[in-house]
């Protein structure tokens, strides 16, 4: 089975574009960053007085839980609501190509997400190290982390998108 990136690519932009084309994809990454944001430089990240990111890893995951759904829930129920998962499933294309186009694009958009929280840590991080030592390599570790339980996520939302 030949997988032809040209469909991928077409069925990736058509919804990458479609995010941001309305308001989800926008208010999706404006939250993912503020949320975590909020719960990264907690009161408690500056009364323990560590620079460690202990608070931010017990929140994380309900972060995830409650915005990941938020991308994905359209995903595939929009699809069926206008009537288009009809046409989609016409085009030139196996499945498999379909999904993976559908899934890297909400997959991009959490990538997106991520990195402009790890800007924002960033720069609270080049604050940090002027009064203490800070783990770059907790840092980078935790991020990856983040963005592989995001994309596990993204494809379980997928899955209930599609089941609705």
């Amino acid at each position: 089975m030949d997988i032809r990136p040209h469909v991928i690519r077409a069925v990736f932009k058509r919804n990458f574009v479609s995010y941001f084309s309305g308001v989800i994809g926008y208010l999706f990454i404006v939250l993912f960053v503020g949320a975590g944001a909020i719960w990264a430089f907690s009161p408690e990240f500056f009364a323990n007085n560590l620079a460690t990111m202990d608070q931010l890893n017990r929140k994380f995951p309900w972060l995830l839980l409650f915005i990941v759904p938020a991308i994905t829930m359209t995903c595939w129920a929009e699809e069926k609501k206008q009537g288009t998962d009809e046409l989609l499933f016409t085009l030139p294309g196996t499945d498999l190509e379909i999904l993976l186009g559908k899934y890297l694009a909400v997959l991009a958009i959490y990538t997106v997400a991520i990195l402009y929280s790890l800007l924002f840590c960033g720069f609270g991080v080049l604050t940090y190290l002027t009064y203490g030592n800070f783990d770059k390599g907790l840092l980078v570790s935790n991020f990856i982390g983040y963005w592989l339980a995001g994309g596990a996520l993204l494809a379980a939302g997928m899955l209930a998108s599609v089941l609705t």
